[in-house]
């Protein structure tokens, strides 16, 4: 064994040997041609050209032997596509380095890195909606190698010091973002791009961009990961940034981790996590509020997930505790709408106003005039079967201070509490509140404000028969006083006549004619009050 050993660390040590003289020849002759190269720049140019699938052009050069290998120097570059003759880039300086393992192993020169430094490069929006970079498109700047007469294997391109100008349609001064160093690798199986950026004053710090494209897939299979790491951003000069934007910002700024992928320029899968503080919509009277979480998002031909984990949020209308929210969304197989779900750990239901400068007009007023509070926990809503006739749903959940304005005949109240659980077949509202105000406008002209409401109400559906029963309702202020048991049966005919048979009964009413004086009753509700009185 101690022989078999000897001799391997013997045969270790002849190979090492080899390799550092290969290495000494090589780097020798390297020394010896580098004083001819000035006297072969023609040559090089259609060499580099051919190599890496574009026109090189160059005022000078020189060579030197990095960490990895030769490498080629060009100054004052150009790289022009031959495709179609557009410039690509014009550097201080592109260096190119030799594969010193194919260059040993196969006598083969071939191009395995790229340095470019010192450029510009422009990125423009077009009347159509493309992107074109460097007047090149998206499609025509991925095809690496395209004009190449070798192929081009494992290759890196480097860029350092890049200025990018943005260009959005209509524009007449460019954004200019400062790339600090951008990486992009490409082999058999992948392509990889990581770059690190400077942003604008007005856009916030710093963020770094991550890409894989898996390239060894079916075409139909193939998607980018995109990672987006950012620090200090300014999200109101993001949101200027385009016109268009869906949610524009007067203020707000933090950090976000964004991790997103993209098949056939669809978004099917992204997750956030995301701090921001004082957010507020572009309107001036928009109110300011801070939020966090982590944000999960998913589609595919089945439907769409947007769920919401460890989510905070800080506003005029308090805090929320953190909490989890998701909404699911199901379609059919020809895309209808076939299922909702919403589940939420808490939800505050006056915050609705945060989301209503970015809503259409029309909703804004229709939610505006009920004037929604209050806060559900553990809710859980349920639709399924929207694509049939009969539609199926399930809801639960607590709540706490839920009110809503009167609007027409629909009365209101406010500061309601309770339980609720309700399916297509019955409920149970469990009520167990103080303080409430209930608001009639078809019958009274004031609200009634009430020390006390609680009691159960159940009720079940048959085929056509819907029945309501109660235990013990209690109404009770100063003034009124009320027990009431309440059973009452609701049966739809053939026509829209419904045949209806209730029991009512009532322990006690003081003070009601003190309460509610003769000139603040409706006629309707008054002539109620007074057959009951006298009976």
């Amino acid at each position: 064994m101690q022989r078999f050993f000897k001799r391997l660390i013997k045969f270790l040590a002849y190979t090492a040997a080899g390799i550092v003289i290969l290495l000494a020849i090589a780097v020798g002759l390297f020394r010896l041609l580098l004083p001819k190269l000035p006297e072969y720049q023609d040559e090089l140019k259609v060499w580099a050209s051919d190599a890496i699938g574009m026109q090189v052009e160059f005022s000078g050069m020189d060579a030197r032997w990095g960490l990895s290998g030769p490498e080629l120097n060009f100054y004052d570059a150009e790289l022009i596509r031959t495709a179609n003759n557009a410039r690509l880039l014009a550097a201080a300086e592109v260096s190119i380095g030799v594969g010193l393992l194919r260059l040993l192993r196969d006598r083969t020169v071939v191009v395995d890195r790229i340095l470019i430094r010192e450029t510009a490069v422009e990125v423009r929006e077009r009347a159509d909606g493309r992107w074109w970079i460097q007047g090149t498109t998206l499609d025509q700047l991925t095809a690496v190698n395209g004009g190449s007469a070798q192929p081009v294997g494992d290759i890196e391109v480097i860029g350092e010091d890049i200025e990018l100008q943005l260009i959005r349609l209509g524009e007449r001064q460019p954004t200019l973002f400062d790339i600090a160093r951008v990486t992009v690798a490409r082999d058999e199986t992948r392509i990889a791009v990581d770059s690190s950026i400077r942003l604008p004053e007005n856009m916030g710090r710093q963020m770094t961009v991550g890409a894989t494209r898996l390239i060894n897939l079916p075409p139909e299979e193939r998607h980018w990961d995109v990672t987006v790491t950012a620090r200090g951003l300014d999200l109101a000069g993001w949101t200027a940034l385009a016109d268009d934007v869906a949610m524009p910002l007067r203020s707000g700024g933090g950090d976000v981790e964004l991790s997103v992928r993209v098949n056939d320029r669809t978004l099917s899968q992204a997750t956030a996590e995301f701090e921001f503080a004082n957010l507020a919509a572009a309107e001036p009277e928009a109110p300011v509020f801070d939020t966090a979480g982590r944000l999960e998002y998913r589609q595919d031909e089945n439907g769409w997930l947007l769920a919401l984990d460890e989510f905070t949020l800080q506003g005029p209308n308090g805090s929320w505790p953190e909490s989890a929210l998701r909404f699911e969304v199901g379609k059919g197989d020809e895309g209808s709408l076939e299922m909702v779900d919403l589940r939420a750990d808490y939800l505050n239901v006056a915050d609705v106003a945060l989301a209503l400068p970015w809503l259409p007009e029309a909703e804004r007023e229709r939610i505006g005039r009920y004037e929604p509070d209050g806060i559900f926990r553990n809710l859980s809503l349920s639709i399924a079967a929207l694509d049939t006739e009969r539609a199926d749903f399930a809801v639960s959940s607590e709540f706490e201070g839920l009110g809503f304005a009167a609007l027409g005949d629909i009365p209101g109240v406010r500061n309601l509490s309770g339980r609720l659980r309700a399916d297509r077949s019955g409920g149970l509202a469990d009520i167990d509140a103080v303080d409430v105000e209930i608001d009639l406008p078809r019958f009274l002209s004031v609200t009634v404000p009430l020390d006390d409401v609680y009691g159960t109400l159940i009720w079940r559906q048959s085929g056509e028969r819907i029945t309501v029963l109660s235990d013990s309702i209690v109404l009770r202020n100063a003034d009124i006083s009320t027990n009431s048991n309440v059973e009452l049966t609701l049966s739809k005919a053939d026509g829209p006549v419904i045949d209806l048979s209730s029991t009512f009964s009532v322990t006690e009413i003081g003070g009601v004619k003190r309460f509610i004086p003769d000139r603040l009753l409706k006629p309707r509700l008054y002539n109620w009050f007074q057959d009951a009185l006298v009976s």
